[in-house]
């Protein structure tokens, strides 16, 4: 939330009211629909075979041994139910686009922390429909669509989203490029993943490599009858051999379906889909919108469709999911049961904590007719049961929609962006309190979101502290003059500890090689001045497992060497960790991946 210090005591006094009266409209709605739990008609447990088979599948992916990874995967796919029909397909009939691969470009746009939002991207076209990841190391990848352009557009920061440079160009003039959409996967090998939607009809994926100039293009799915709103995602963030998914909505003979396809090699092939859900018979879910999300070995999968009599009114937000990396899928399971539509899902999932693994929901629900608002749903049990009907934004007479989301990979929490009236919001709950909401409100300067293409975009950048590691992008008109839609970008104002502190903030480099590595690693930190620090490692949900050096050091370098072991010096398995490096007025992390 921006500091108030410093503005006129009549103006603070206004803005606390305006809250008071906010959340007093959020809590008449609330009381209108009680929390409910639903619990779920899942299938039962695998039998013993598959269930070793299954195991066996995730000891091989956390110790990186990908050719046993796939060899186990083809196992337990056996025959999956609900493949897509044959009669839907024509591959034969479609080439890929011959593409124009732009050069790295040059350039820097804005300041992350400076009182304005960060211009990202300003061309004489419309950039829209962004999407946003970060990188265990800290870089942030932003891609977008040039409208009536066939482009589309690729950028990075690596300054925590401090400063932006173009990065990648895709053009193919011959053909109509937009629907996009991209995940990070690191482990064996580090890929920037993406698909997008090409004449309508078919999905083709792209990937560049994030550790040399390598690059392809593969088809994913041709379906002449419609293809539309694809979403992808990996399992990276658990496993150093990690698989892709992709979900996409795709017309069949028996109606618009929810479809998924995976690749067990880095994105270089993929399968044939497999149906997951299906839309209300009759009913034209072109514009519809899936999400799908990965955490704790389970995948998931939600949607919006009509219910009954495919009224357009009676929607309802829907979940399935696959315990087994994509294969079979459980029925789906609908989240939310009133008369009013329930629109626009987006998931996100807690990665890598077993122990406790939440799953989060959020959507746009038109209530009693009258306007839009931002709910959610949560499930503490990795999706057996779920309390629903939990009020994010409902102010009345106020529009709230269009929430997208992203899991923390730190403390694991969940961060939300969502449209509202022409600003942005921004919201966090923690894992263990995922009920319990902190609303940043007003993430953008004035009141200039574009109302047509309102969705925002939230990355996590894993080497800043969870309160700061959310960074959000949107579709902004403020230049609508000049340039039209521009992109725009911002996070959550820095503690008052780094503000405190930003010259030091800048100027301390925490670094950590080789990573990946397979026997820990040497970290090198820079102070500009004598001071007490703390160098720590921490295991993905955040808990210290072993402390490096605590007390004074000088100004300068210093190097550390961590073999990979954690407490009484046993050896750590397979994962992602964190290093954290503190003093009396900064702290910074950096993330090392280890493979065994």
């Amino acid at each position: 939330m921006r500091d108030l210090r410093g503005l006129p005591l009549f103006i603070v006094s206004v803005s606390l009211l305006l809250c008071v009266a906010s959340l007093e409209a959020v809590a008449s709605r609330a009381l209108l629909d009680p929390p409910r739990s639903v619990r779920s008609g899942w299938w039962e447990p695998p039998g013993e075979a598959r269930a070793a088979l299954l195991d066996q599948l995730r000891a091989a992916k956390e110790r990186g041994d990908m050719e046993a990874a796939r060899a186990l995967a083809r196992q337990v796919e056996g025959a999956p139910d609900g493949g897509m029909n044959d009669a839907s397909s024509g591959v034969a009939e479609f080439q890929i686009p011959s593409y124009v691969r732009g050069a790295r470009g040059d350039g820097e746009f804005g300041s992350r922390w400076s009182p304005d939002d960060v211009v990202v991207a300003e061309t004489e076209f419309h950039e829209i429909n962004p999407t946003l990841v970060g990188a265990t190391q800290g870089d942030l990848y932003l891609s977008c669509e040039l409208a009536d352009a066939a482009t589309l557009l690729y950028y990075r920061s690596t300054a925590g989203g401090e400063q932006w440079e173009p990065w990648r160009i895709l053009q193919a003039p011959e053909f109509v490029l937009d629907q996009q959409t991209v995940a990070i996967g690191e482990g064996n090998e580090r890929w920037l993943v993406g698909a997008h939607v090409v004449d309508g009809m078919a999905l083709v994926s792209w990937r560049e490599s994030l550790s040399s100039d390598a690059y392809d293009t593969q088809l994913v799915w041709i379906n002449p009858e419609g293809i539309s709103h694809p979403r992808i995602t990996t399992d990276a963030a658990e496993f150093p051999a990690w698989f892709a998914y992709a979900v996409y909505n795709v017309r069949t003979p028996d109606g618009w379906a929810v479809v998924l396809s995976r690749s067990l090699d880095f994105g270089w092939t993929w399968e044939p889909p497999v149906i997951v859900g299906r839309y209300c018979p009759g009913w034209d879910a072109s514009g519809a919108r899936p999400d799908v999300a990965f955490g704790s070995g389970i995948l998931y999968v939600a949607y919006s469709s009509p219910s009954g009599s495919c009224d357009e009114e009676s929607r309802e937000v829907y979940l399935t999911r696959s315990l087994d990396y994509g294969v079979n899928w459980e029925p789906p399971v609908a989240l939310t049961e009133n008369e009013d539509a329930e629109t626009e899902p987006a998931i996100a999932a807690i990665r890598a904590c077993a122990d406790e693994p939440t799953v989060f929901v959020s959507y746009s629900r038109r209530w009693d007719g009258e306007d839009h608002d931002v709910w959610s749903a949560n499930s503490e049990d990795a999706g057996e049961s779920w309390e629903t009907n939990l009020c994010l934004s409902c102010i009345e007479q106020e529009d709230e929609r269009t929430p997208d989301m992203e899991a923390s990979c730190q403390e694991g929490g969940s961060h939300v962006a969502f449209w509202h009236d022409g600003r942005i919001d921004y919201a966090r709950a923690k894992r263990d309190e995922p009920d319990e909401w902190e609303m940043h409100r007003h993430v953008n300067q004035g009141q200039s979101v574009s109302s047509e293409h309102r969705r925002p975009a939230v990355g996590v950048d894993p080497t800043r502290p969870v309160e700061e590691e959310a960074g959000i992008v949107w579709v902004d008109r403020r230049n609508w003059g000049s340039t039209g839609y521009d992109l725009y970008y911002d996070g959550p104002a820095a503690s008052a500890t780094l503000q405190r502190s930003g010259d030091d903030r800048e100027r301390i480099a925490l670094v950590c090689t080789p990573n990946p590595s397979s026997e820990g690693a040497t970290i090198q930190f820079d102070l500009p001045r004598p001071g007490f620090v703390e160098l720590s490692i921490h295991d993905a949900a955040g808990r210290r497992i072993r402390t490096l050096a605590a007390g004074e050091h000088r100004a300068g370098r210093t190097v550390v060497r961590w073999d990979g072991s954690g407490a009484a010096d046993r050896r750590l398995r397979t994962g992602v960790y964190f290093v954290r490096l503190a003093g009396v007025s900064f702290t910074t992390t950096r993330t090392v991946t280890l493979l065994r």
